[in-house]
C-alpha cells in the first residue's frame, strides 16, 4: 500500500466501518506537497501516532540504540549537493568545528548510503547538524540524549523544531542575524520573487562553535540525568 495523507473521504484506522491491518507501506515523509506525512504529524493525532509507530518499527527492525550514553562530542553534519541552500564557508565552519568536536560529514543522496546506512549513521551521533531539507527527516531516528542543529530554517520556523520536540529531540538554530542569505539573483528577476529556500548561506562561524559548544553541555546534563 502506498499511504498518503493528501486522501479524502478516508481515514488509516477504519475503512467502511472496519479495521485495516496493512502489511507493507510506502510512508511519504517529506513530498512537494504539505500534507505530507510530517505535515500532518504537527496537526493530526492519527498521523503523530502512526509516525511514532512507523518509528518505534524501523529501530527494532534495525536494531539501532534506543539511547547514546557515550561522552564522545560527535556531530553528524549532512552536505548539501544541490543548487541552493549550501553553506558557502561550509569548510571553514567545518575546520572551526573540528578544534572542539568530532565531525563527520555525509552526503545523502540516495547513493553514496543506502537507506539502513543513513539510519545507522544518524543514530549513532549525538548531533545532527544541516540546513533545512530533507535530511533533517532523520531526527526521529537519533537516539537521545541528543540534538537536532538546524543551522537555518529557510524562513520555516516551526517543521523541524516541532518534529523535534515530538521526539524529545532538543533543537537549535542560529538567530537569522547570524546568517548572511545570498538569493538566487537569476530566478528571482526571471520569476520576479524569491524565497529563503532558493538562496545559500554564509554563517557565522563563531556563533556555530558557541551553539555547538552550548548544546553538548545540556546534552551532558541529560544524560547524567537518564
Amino acid at each position: 500500500a502506498v499511504v498518503s495523507t493528501q486522501s479524502t473521504g478516508s481515514h488509516l484506522p477504519t475503512w467502511q466501518g472496519g479495521c485495516v491491518r496493512i502489511r507493507k507501506a510506502v510512508l511519504a515523509l517529506r513530498t512537494r506537497s504539505q500534507r505530507d506525512l510530517l505535515w500532518s504529524f504537527r496537526e493530526d493525532k492519527t498521523s503523530s501516532k502512526l509516525l511514532r509507530d512507523m518509528v518505534s518499527r524501523v529501530k527494532r527492525h534495525h536494531h539501532l540504540p534506543t539511547s547514546l550514553h557515550s561522552s564522545s562530542r560527535a556531530i553528524l553534519y549532512v552536505r548539501r549537493e544541490t543548487k541552493h541552500r549550501r553553506v558557502l564557508n561550509e569548510n571553514e565552519m567545518l575546520s572551526a568545528l573540528r578544534k572542539y568536536f568530532k565531525v563527520q560529514v555525509a552526503v545523502f543522496d540516495g547513493i553514496s548510503l543506502s537507506y539502513p546506512d543513513q539510519l545507522s549513521l544518524v543514530s549513532s551521533h549525538h548531533v545532527l547538524m544541516s540546513v533545512h531539507g530533507a535530511a533533517l527527516a532523520h531526527t526521529p531516528f537519533l537516539a537521545p540524549p541528543s540534538a537536532l542543529f538546524e543551522l537555518f530554517n529557510a524562513g520555516d520556523d516551526y517543521c523541524y523544531r516541532t518534529l523535534a520536540a515530538r521526539f524529545g529531540i532538543r533543537y537549535y538554530t542560529l538567530d537569522r542575524m547570524h546568517v548572511k542569505v545570498t538569493y538566487d539573483r537569476e530566478k528571482g528577476e526571471k520569476r520576479g520573487w524569491v524565497t529563503p529556500k532558493e538562496a545559500n548561506y554564509t554563517v557565522d562561524i563563531g556563533q556555530v562553535v558557541k551553539t555547538a559548544h552550548q548544546l553538548f553541555l545540556e546534552l551532558e546534563v541529560a544524560r547524567d540525568e537518564l
